[in-house]
């Protein structure tokens, strides 16, 4: 599923595969399977290279942190 996100990458940093499995402790595989899934941070390919905007990044967490906390609360 290919999503046209509009960002401006002058300014922000450009994640790499392995520093956004560090930051969020998984592996390799299970980004490949969220990717597979739709569920992966927005990320942008660069030839043959994807980097992951770090704002972007950012709000994914943000987003999902949100999310999760609503779904806690719908179970109360």
């Amino acid at each position: 599923m290919t999503e046209n996100i509009d960002i401006t990458l002058a300014d922000d940093e450009l994640l790499t595969r392995s520093q956004v499995c560090e930051r969020l402790k998984i592996t390799p595989k299970t980004l490949y399977l969220w990717h597979r899934a739709g569920t992966a941070p927005p990320c942008v390919r660069i030839g043959r290279s994807i980097r992951y905007p770090a704002r972007l990044f950012d709000e994914y967490l943000r987003s999902r942190v949100q999310a999760d906390t609503v779904a806690e609360h719908d179970h109360d």
